[in-house]
């Protein structure tokens, strides 16, 4: 054992000790707020979501301590609701999704239950190619690299700008195999069915963690989130975001960054996320309340006013003279005292050193429409907002690696801060002097911890066309 341990600390994979921890906390604490809203609240108070998973009883010992400590998700989850693991361990879990059924065992006189074999193979095969990838691509692509002296003093902007992308891009197997086989471990149990979709084709990903191909393939900032770690998304947004009486948004990734742990990474990135959401939402609000055609004209006039290495120069000699707290009061004062002319110049100038990334993500909802028309057309917006994405996506997460302090700094300073520059002053330009008249709201709360099942084949409880393995 000692050998295999210190063959793993080698390759960099490495257990950490308190990842129990952070599962039994989002247990626990999910567990908490549905037996508060079962047996606490009115149900006339509560969401649709909150009604279908409160807990009407106190769980027993035995059942409190099952949930927390069973073997299937202790190591690194996922977390699932409570109802449904209790379905789970009394036998019903599969036969309520196939037949809508609430009571019974299994039993004779029950709909014969799909095999997860077919999944649980797709998902090892996956683990394996993932765990490839990552003993090989690791090491042609250390994350370190990124804060180099040598290579951010000697690099253009671009090529570092291309290594962030590829090291990002290497380090993310280890996160699929991980989520992929604790998924398939509860596949093989017998947990995890999800339904059957229209064409009759059996779904195992009630409780997976990991949508690959959704986050490969992300056109948009949410669309990567909700997709990435999506039961820790489930947990913050049952626990916080719908419970937040004010600032959802930013309490959610605090709260987030405080569950990760203490590196100051996980501040760096999740309070990085913050403005860069509500700056995406800032921009869809002013695209939706101006036509296209003059919206497009004032950004080609802003665009050509301020040279983008002034504005780079200034912010970055801002936030390194000082600690990082007083830099975010001392840029805040600053923008909030300069003109809205010059600031919008400002706004624009970074725009023209980056690709389109938060332009991507902003117009998505109000402008991909026009796209539409014609395959070339499509494809096109497709590629630019998907490499948009993905390159904001490793501006962000890089102090998620990186961890400490210094490289964290290091990193931002050699991209010029660029995309907390975007979404800070669009935040303060957009949102403060565009607001949309007449708009209605539907007493929703739009955020990135809100699951999308639009983006999912629909699956139904229903015992028809069911393909058995």
């Amino acid at each position: 054992m000692s050998s295999v341990s210190v063959r793993l600390y080698k390759l960099n994979i490495v257990f950490p000790p308190f990842r129990p921890l952070m599962i039994i906390t989002q247990k626990t604490t999910m567990l908490s707020f549905q037996v508060h809203d079962g047996m606490c609240k009115k149900r006339e108070d509560l969401t649709a979501d909150q009604r279908l998973h409160a807990v009407d009883s106190k769980p027993s010992l035995i059942e409190y301590l099952s949930y927390n400590l069973n073997f299937l998700s202790i190591l690194v989850g996922p977390c699932s609701h409570y109802k449904d693991y209790i379905d789970f361990i009394e036998g019903r879990h599969v036969q309520r999704r196939l037949s809508g059924s609430n009571t019974g065992q299994n039993g004779y006189d029950k709909v014969p239950e799909p095999s997860p074999m077919a999944a649980v193979t797709r998902k090892l095969l996956i683990c394996g190619v993932c765990m490839v990838l990552f003993l090989t691509l690791t090491k042609a692509f250390p994350i370190t690299y990124n804060v180099d002296s040598h290579f951010v003093n000697e690099a253009p902007f671009l090529t570092r700008l291309a290594y962030a992308f590829f090291s990002i891009q290497a380090a993310r197997p280890k996160f699929y195999f991980a989520w992929t086989l604790a998924d398939a471990i509860n596949n093989a149990a017998g947990y995890g069915f999800k339904g059957v979709d229209e064409a009759g084709q059996v779904s195992w990903d009630l409780i997976s963690n990991i949508s690959i191909w959704e986050i490969e393939t992300a056109t948009s900032f949410k669309k990567f989130i909700d997709n990435w770690n999506i039961q820790t998304g489930v947990w913050l947004k049952t626990v916080c975001y719908d419970r937040a009486p004010r600032y959802p948004t930013a309490l959610t990734f605090i709260l987030s960054a405080l569950w990760h742990g203490v590196y100051p990474g996980y501040y760096f990135t999740f309070i990085t996320a913050i403005p860069i959401t509500l700056a995406a939402r800032a921009v869809s609000t002013i695209i939706t309340a101006v036509p296209i055609t003059l919206a497009a004209r004032a950004v080609s006039t802003i665009i050509t006013a301020v040279p983008i290495t002034l504005a780079a120069r200034a912010v970055s000699t801002i936030i390194t003279a000082v600690p990082i707290t007083l830099a975010a009061r001392a840029v805040s004062t600053i923008i909030t005292a300069i003109p809205i002319t010059l600031a919008a110049r400002a706004v624009s100038t970074i725009i023209t050193a980056i690709p389109i990334t938060l332009a991507a993500r902003a117009v998505r909802k109000n402008v991909r429409q026009y796209f539409l028309s014609s395959y070339p057309l499509k494809l096109v917006y497709d590629v630019v907002t998907w490499a948009a994405t993905q390159l904001c996506i490793c501006y962000t997460v890089m102090p998620f690696l990186l961890l400490a302090v210094g490289p964290t700094m290091q990193y931002y300073r050699s991209m010029y801060f660029h995309i907390h520059i975007i979404s800070i002053l669009t935040v303060i330009v957009l949102s403060q002097s565009h607001k949309p008249r007449g708009s209605s709201s539907n007493g929703t709360k739009p955020g990135p911890y809100d699951p999308h099942p639009q983006a999912q084949p629909q699956l139904q409880p229903s015992n028809n066309n069911v393909k058995r393995k």
